[in-house]
């Protein structure tokens, strides 16, 4: 490949980095030189097309003025009527809700106190200690299971929830006996 190319416009002839690219041409190249090919996009540009180029400046010149029009149409609208109304009542109803419940934490701060405490009680402490490391593999999601509150042993995710219930006590003996069965493991939570 030479490095040197003839434009078919000027007649001049210049390094190859000098012509734009043209992957449908036989080197890869245009035929005219930068320079020659500018000129006549630009002239093309300007001669052919002076409607085209007009237009798009009125288009774009008038755009805010047919966004404010379209606005305003679409603001007379039923749909645009019936749509705000319904913001309006959803925002009232959910100004009612919160003011609803400001009004009663008020009033019954022995019950929001009640609760709080039993909120923080079924809260875990966030420091335990594993009896062991997990040998699951990675793919079986798993739990780790309190043994008291600081020890817990790492149990598959499905098999502990199929031993939920409401009873804590309950909850906690139905594991404990798994763990037993599993890991031949007697008297693991030192009763």
């Amino acid at each position: 490949m030479s490095l040197t190319k003839l434009c078919s416009c000027c007649k001049t002839e210049f390094l190859t980095t000098q012509f734009n690219k043209d992957r449908h041409k036989s080197d890869g190249l245009r035929i005219y030189c930068k320079k020659c090919d500018r000129l006549k996009s630009n002239s093309y540009y300007n001669n052919l097309h002076p409607n085209k180029r007009i237009s798009k400046k009125k288009y774009i010149g008038n755009y805010d003025e047919r966004q404010r029009q379209a606005v305003k149409t679409y603001r007379e609208t039923e749909k645009y009527k019936l749509n705000r109304k319904k913001y309006k009542e959803k925002k009232y109803v959910k100004k009612l809700i919160y003011e609803s419940v400001q009004k009663w934490r008020k009033n019954n701060p022995d019950k929001i106190k009640k609760y709080d405490s039993q909120k923080n009680s079924r809260r875990r402490k966030y420091l335990f200690i594993e009896l062991f490391d997990n040998f699951y593999p990675s793919e079986i999601e798993i739990d780790y299971h309190h043994i008291n509150d600081i020890l817990v042993i790492p149990i598959p995710r499905k098999t502990h929830l199929s031993f939920s219930c409401n009873n804590k006590e309950k909850h906690r003996e139905l594991c404990n006996k798994w763990i037993d069965n599993l890991f031949n493991v007697s008297n693991i939570t030192g009763e």
